[in-house]
Parts: C-alpha cells; structure tokens; sequence
C-alpha cells in the first residue's frame, strides 16, 4: 500500500525480492503475507519509463504488435462482444467493416462498434456499414482531445447538405446554435 504521495517503486521492490517477500505486512490490514513463491505478471507499453532498479528485477519480454489479419482478428472479437452484449439482435459486421475498424487500438474499436451499431439503428439496420464506422469514429473522440459537450451529429442525409444542415429549410436561432463550446 502506497500513500498519496509516493510512487509504487517502494512495494514494487518488496514484493520482487524474495528476501522481503516472505514476510510482507500490509499497513492497511496490518495482516501478514508470504508472496516468496508467487509469480508477477506486469504490462507496460513503454519500459523505458520505468526506473533501471525496477526493470532489473523483471524478465522483460517484448511483443510485437499485431499485424494484418491479426488486427482482423482483434477486431473481430472486440465485435463478437458488441454483439452479444446487444442480445444478437445486430449482426456481425462484415469483413470490410472488420478492416476499417482494425485501424484503431481495442479500446477505441470497442468505443467505435457500440456508437456505429447506434447509427446503424438510427438509419434501420441490423448491421454495421462502414459509413456508421466512420460516422462513430468521427464523434468518439481523440485520446487527445477535450471530450465535447453536446449531441452526436447525425450522419448527413440525402436531404441535407455536406455540413449536415438540411437544405432549403428556413434557418432560425435555434437551428444554429452549437452545444460543443469550448471550457
């Protein structure tokens, strides 16, 4: 157990020497435990940013990132999920779909599905097509960015022009009005 303030290099380094491990005392529960004969598994996207004193004590093993089909695969069960948390009232998406989603990382592909399987609902469908891909990608969001305030954006309609207005429909105040102001 760590206090606000401190790093977690201090329990780390209790925990991965097997001299200390033996007989750690959580400070919380004040309870004894043997941790000398477990093993750790830890993740971490970059190494480098963990201290020297640390990795020392690790079997670093680097995986590469999936490639092609792979991304396919990724995407493919990312989606099996979708589907089944929708009670397979959606179909699977097709092979297409499947491509353009496997451009983006598993928890962005997660976020895209559910949004896309929303704006397919909207237009009627049971199924995905890559403009509901593109339409939730659009409105998910940046890692980056500041998350917008407001209502998605509809996917423009034959009736509608490029910019999602509709066409040769008198204009008020509150037609005009933008939701997403910056804080």
């Amino acid at each position: 157990v760590t206090h606000w303030s401190e790093k977690p290099y201090n329990v780390l380094l209790n925990i991965l020497e097997p001299e200390n491990s033996g007989a750690l005392l959580d400070e919380y529960l004040r309870v004894p435990f043997n941790l000398a004969h477990s093993i750790f598994i830890a993740t971490a996207n970059d190494v480098s940013l963990l201290p020297d004193f640390i990795v020392d004590r690790l079997l670093v093993f680097e995986i590469s990132p999936p490639t092609g089909n792979q991304l396919i695969a990724v995407a493919r069960l990312i989606c099996e999920v979708a589907v089944a948390e929708l009670g397979h009232t959606v179909t699977m998406p097709s092979d297409q779909v499947l491509a353009r989603l496997a451009r983006a990382n598993p928890r962005r592909i997660a976020r895209i599905v559910r949004l896309a399987f929303g704006y397919a609902a909207a237009a009627g469908r049971d199924h995905i097509v890559i403009a509901d891909a593109d339409a939730a990608d659009a409105v998910s969001g940046r890692h980056n960015d500041k998350p917008r305030i407001g209502f998605l954006p509809s996917q423009p309609t034959a009736q509608q022009g490029e910019e999602g207005h509709v066409r040769n429909r008198p204009r008020d105040r509150h037609h005009t009005r933008t939701l997403d102001r910056k804080q």
